[in-house]
Parts: structure tokens; sequence; C-alpha cells
């Protein structure tokens, strides 16, 4: 090599380098020559025992060749060294132990076989330590996701390291687990944190058993991540859709409620108190829900919510201010009140009616002002109703025997007077008149205009007839009728005597058109 013969002394070091492996020693980069000046450095430089290569006075960074050979230069200087690289499109380099990188050739670095090409890029596929982790390099470049290496499964991350020594889910959901060396175990039977797991010859975990999955508690079945409903040592849970154990939370599931401990199993066969209610849950932890319980001898109800009853009514029993049910409280309910022969109708408030009408179990009674039920005849409004003597109820439609004589009631309870009801006759008073004599009758001529036809003439004329009387008589008959009363319907034999009525016509005028053929007048 030449000597510079500048003011300032130059260092010339030099290194021999192995194909197989890097030589352990302390050597400096190859170089021809190495100038420092007063006020531009160029070349390399060692400085607090690194080196650095200076380039138009200033610390160059990245990659740099020199005399042949490539080198990586850090963000702060430095050579690198003794390591690899991943660049930034993922390829891969190893600089030896005096910085230069492998290229054309193929090394044995820690027991393992590299080919490094022209440009110094690795070559193939096989593991790295780069930094304290693992990674797998396929085709020259880093490897990430779910690979596959001498039969082994293994799970890299996005930026290529390995994990190991816990569990994962591939890309199909099937359940792995990655040993200290990042292989998944496969045909054995593996003690993990205390649990047991059996590992086919795919490496799906085959027994049910709970394992921890990026720090959540999820159960393992079939090889999967279990959901829903799971029963596990007698104690129900629920997992969600992505497999997580619901703890320390309620959940209502087909309108039945649950609650969920810190470890996940539901509750069951307890009381539970939350946001100052009560609940009980049954064996299969579903809570107690429109329905009695009797628990220390006592009765409790829980409501459609299921919360525990308090101070209130359920139909006729009461429970107090605990929850628990009274036995001696009876509760006011809408009843008859009878004092001396008199009746009154106390609603469940207290309030009773009155001076009206009220509809008790379908049926119509009529209170007074004072709120007693009446009886008998009222009279309201100038239409007459019957009360039952006895029962106070209303009389509705129909014939009604009332005292030897019967009347006829509406829908309404109204009497009804002065009418026919399907050829009865009631009076004026309401009662049913047996033989109200309606074949006595008065004839009367109403004034009429006729029209009489000619032919070939029409005309008016005024036709008068004077006043006339006749008698009419009917003889003495017999017939049958089928008379119906309220009550009863019989057959009835009517005999009618002989009578005879007078009917009388008045005088009266009316008007004909009359017409003749061929004449007029």
């Amino acid at each position: 090599m030449k000597k510079n013969t500048k003011k300032i002394a130059t260092v010339t070091m030099t290194g021999a380098v192995l194909l197989a492996a890097p030589i352990a020693m302390n050597a400096a980069p190859m170089l021809s020559a190495q100038t420092v000046e007063a006020a531009v450095k160029t070349g390399w430089v060692k400085e607090s025992g690194k080196w650095y290569f200076y380039k138009d006075g200033a610390k160059a960074t990245g990659w740099q060749e020199w005399d042949g050979k490539r080198y990586y230069l850090n963000t702060d200087g430095t050579m690198k060294s003794n390591e690899w690289m991943i660049d930034a499109d993922g390829s891969i380099y190893y600089f030896r132990s005096w910085g230069g990188a492998y290229k054309s050739c193929n090394v044995v670095i820690n027991g393992r076989n590299y080919t490094f090409g022209a440009d110094s890029k690795m070559q193939g596929s096989q593991w790295i330590v780069k930094g304290g982790n693992w990674y797998l390099t396929k085709d020259g470049k880093i490897a990430t996701g779910w690979q596959e290496w001498q039969g082994s499964k293994y799970y890299l991350n996005s930026d290529g390291t390995m994990r190991s020594n816990e569990w994962r889910l591939d890309d199909s959901g099937k359940i792995r687990y990655l040993c200290s060396w990042g292989g998944a175990y496969k045909n054995r039977s593996a003690k993990i944190n205390g649990r047991s797991y059996t590992f086919n010859s795919n490496a799906d975990v085959t027994n049910t058993q709970w394992i921890s999955l990026d720090g959540t508690w999820k159960l393992a079945k079939d090889g999967r991540i279990a959901t829903g409903w799971q029963t596990w040592d007698k104690n129900l849970y629920y997992l969600n859709s992505d497999g997580s154990m619901k703890a320390n939370e309620a959940f209502t599931d087909g309108g039945k409620l649950y609650f969920f401990r810190s470890w996940g199993g539901a509750y069951k066969n307890c009381w539970y108190t939350s946001g100052g209610k009560k609940y009980y849950l049954h064996d299969n932890s579903a809570a107690y829900q429109n329905e009695w319980l009797k628990a220390d001898g006592k009765w409790y109800y829980f409501q459609s919510d299921s919360t525990m009853a308090t101070d209130t009514w359920i139909d006729n029993y009461y429970v107090d201010a605990s929850g628990v049910w009274i036995p001696s409280k009876e509760k006011p309910t809408d009843k008859w009140i009878t004092s001396g022969n008199r009746k009154w109708y106390r609603h469940a408030d207290g309030s009773y009616t009155k001076n009206d009408w009220e509809v008790i179990d379908g049926k119509y009674y009529r209170f007074d002002n004072e709120g007693w039920m009446v009886t008998g005849w009222k009279k309201i409004n100038d239409i007459w109703y019957y009360m039952d003597k006895t029962t106070g109820e209303r009389y509705g439609e129909g014939w009604h025997w009332i005292d030897g004589k019967c009347y006829y009631m509406n829908a309404n309870g109204e009497m009804a007077v002065d009418t026919w009801i399907d050829g009865y006759y009631v009076d004026a008073s309401g009662k049913w008149i047996k033989d109200p004599k309606n074949e006595e009758h008065t004839h009367k001529w109403v004034e009429e205009t006729k029209t009489v036809n000619h032919p070939e003439e029409s005309h008016i004329e005024i036709k008068h007839h004077d006043a006339v009387t006749h008698t009419v008589n009917h003889d003495e008959e017999f017939h049958y009728e089928t008379v119906n009363h309220p009550e009863e319907s019989h057959m009835e034999t009517v005999h009618h005597d002989e009578v005879g009525h007078t009917v009388h016509h008045e005088a009266e005028g009316y008007y004909e058109t009359v017409h003749h053929d061929a004449i007029s007048h």
C-alpha cells in the first residue's frame, strides 16, 4: 500500500478473511490509505473504539463502497459488523467482524449454512438470529405469518420475529401451542401453566381445556375456540363470539337474566344483589322470574325483570319491605258490605258509588244518594226500572212477573209503557193487558181522487157521498191462540161473543176524471 507523506501521520491496517466464517479478530476495514487532514477527513476513522467513514468531511451513513467491499453505516455513522441486517426491501445481509458484507460465497454462521450473491444478499431459506430474535428467511426474504419448516409449524410476526411459548390460532381457526423453540407441539401430551393438553400429528389440541390466548381465557374444544353457552366442571359459562369469557357482568339471553363471577362461572342457587336490587339464581343459573321462591322457610316473589318484589301485593298476597310474604295481611278488594238489611259496595280503595249505576260482575246495580243498593221499583228521569228485591240486580230485556203483574223491560232495563210488544199490549202503567179488545175500531172514509177514462174524452167530475151509517155484525166464534208470557207459554181458547157495532162514514166529496168515447160533456 502507498503511504501518505502529509503532515499528519497515516495508519494503514489490514486484515485477513476466511470464506467459511468471519475471523474473530479486531481487524480494521480493508483500505489502501487513510488520510486525516486539519480541516477535512477522508476515509475511515476510529473514534472511541468505533469505526466511521468520512466522506467530503462528514460522517457517511447507509451503504458505502470501499476498495471493492460493501459496508453499511448506521444513522449515527457507526459501522455494522458481526451482525445480520434486514434492508427496507426485506433483503438480508451479514457483515463480518471487520465490517464488509459477505458476497458471492457460501458460509457457516453460528452453525448454519448460508449463501450470498454478488450483491451480498442472502439467498435461499434459513433461520437467522438478530438482536436475540429468530427470523425465517424464504427465498432471500423475511417470512411472516404461519410457516412450515422441516415438518413443524411456526408463527412469525409482521416484522418477521418468531413467536414462542404461547397459544396461537392458525389461519383456519385451529389452536396451536408454540413451544420454547417456536415450533407447534404435535404428537404428544404437555402440561402448560399447570393444565394438561394433548396434541395430534397435525398439532391440533384434541382435549377440551382452558387456554390463555393473548391474555384472555378461552375454552379449547374440538381443536377450536368454543363460543356461546358452555359447561365446565359443573359451572356454566358464556363465551362471546371471539371466545372471550363473560365475567363480572349481567347477561340476558332468551329473556332470562344471568350474573357471572370474576372467574367467569355463572352464579347459581344463591342470592345476588346488583344496583340495590335482589335476585335469586336457579340451579341452571337463570334468575327467578314471575315466580315464588321458598328460602329458609320464607316465601319471596320475583317480578318479570327478575327483581325481588318488596312492599307490594302479588295478586292477593302481600310481601313486606324485606320481600317476605305476610300470610296474615288481607288485601283490600272490591266487595259487598251488609249492614242490617241493607247493602253497599266498597271499592278496594275505600270509595263507593252514589246516585248512579255500577256494573258488578257483568250485572247492573243502582245505588242511592248515600250509596245503599236500591231494590224494587226506581223511577229515573221519568223511566221506570226494577231491581230484584233480594239481589239488587236490575231486570234486563224481556218479560218479568212482578207482584202478580207482567211487565216488559228493554235491553237497557227500561220498562215499556203504552205500546205493543210482539202482539201484546202494555198500558201506561207498564203492565200487560190480557184483553185489550183491539177488535173495536172505527172506519173513516178518506178523501180520494180517482181518474175515470172514457175513450176520446177526459173531464173532471165532482162526486158527493152523503154521510151514512151501517152496522157490522160479528157472529159468535171460537179460535185458538198461542200466548207467550215471560216465564210461561201456553195455548188459550179465546171466545168472542156475538157482537154488533156501528160504522159511520162522514159525508165527503171527491174528484173523478171521467173519459167517454167520442163524446164530450
